[in-house]
C-alpha cells in the first residue's frame, strides 16, 4: 500500500516503559513484523497486563474489514511473540482485565463490539457482542465489578456527533 520511493512505510507498534513515574521513557520492544500482516501493519495498539504479570497488546492490521492481531511479552515488554491473528476485525482493539478475572476488549469500525476472552489471558476469545452502531473508536472502564461504560462515537443511526455511552454488564 506505501511506497517506498515516497518513504511511506507499514505501521509498527512499540511498548514504551517509564521508571519514574512518566518523566522519561524508553523503547522497550516490538512484537515485530511478519509477512501476513495487511497493507497497513500494526497500528492502533491497546495493552494490558494480565493476571500472571504478562503483556498483551491488540493492534489493528489496516482498514477495519481486516482481522486484528495480537502478540504476547513475558519480560516486561521487551520481546514479544509473534503476532497471532484474531478472529475479529475492527480498529484501535482496547482490552481490559476485570476485576472477575475475565477479559475484555472493545473496539469500532465497523460499529461498536465488545470482544470476551473468559480464560483472563487472551488465549481464546469466545464472544463478540455488538455494542452499538457507528464507525469510529471506542473505549471501555470497569466502574463496579462486573460493569462497564462503553464509550464511543456518536452513532450512524441516531445522527449524534459527540461520544455515546453504554452501560454493559460482564458476568462469568
Amino acid at each position: 500500500k506505501y511506497v517506498p520511493e515516497l518513504g511511506m512505510y507499514k505501521y509498527r507498534s512499540w511498548a514504551v516503559g517509564s521508571t519514574d513515574l512518566g518523566q522519561t521513557w524508553t523503547t522497550l520492544g516490538s512484537p515485530g513484523y511478519c509477512d501476513h500482516l495487511g497493507p497497513e501493519g500494526m497500528c492502533e495498539p491497546g495493552i494490558v497486563e494480565l493476571a500472571g504479570g504478562d503483556l498483551l497488546m491488540l493492534f489493528r492490521n489496516g482498514e477495519g474489514s481486516l482481522p486484528c492481531f495480537q502478540s504476547r511479552s513475558s519480560d516486561g515488554g521487551r520481546t514479544w511473540s509473534p503476532p497471532e491473528q484474531l478472529h475479529s476485525t475492527g480498529c484501535a482493539p482496547q482490552p481490559l482485565r476485570l476485576s472477575n478475572g475475565l477479559l475484555v476488549a472493545a473496539h469500532g469500525r465497523p460499529h461498536y463490539y465488545l470482544w470476551v476472552s473468559p480464560d483472563g489471558e487472551g488465549r481464546t476469545w469466545t464472544s463478540r457482542t455488538r455494542i452499538g452502531d457507528g464507525k469510529g473508536y471506542a473505549s471501555i472502564v470497569e466502574d463496579r465489578p462486573g460493569k462497564l461504560v462503553f464509550v464511543a462515537h456518536g452513532t450512524e443511526t441516531d445522527g449524534q456527533s459527540g461520544l455515546v455511552a453504554w452501560r454493559v454488564s460482564v458476568e462469568r
